[in-house]
């Protein structure tokens, strides 16, 4: 039998202090408590403190990083 492959681990970046105090909609279980923990892809990342799912927006884009 196979064995299943590892997931690939993607490094987070740290939150701009601009973007800390965001929220948003938990995708899974609805609740408004998602806090941003990090930013992968120019993407804010947030995880629900209910359920614990990560997830991303894609509109939230952060243009004036990808000038670095």
């Amino acid at each position: 039998m196979r064995r299943k492959p590892k997931p690939a681990v993607v490094p987070m970046q740290p939150v701009p202090q601009a973007y800390a105090g965001r929220r948003a909609r938990c995708p899974a279980c609805a609740e408004d408590g998602a806090a941003v923990v990090g930013v992968i892809a120019l993407r804010l990342v947030f995880r629900c403190q209910s359920c614990g799912v990560k997830f991303h927006r894609s509109e939230t884009l952060l243009p004036h990083l990808s000038a670095r």
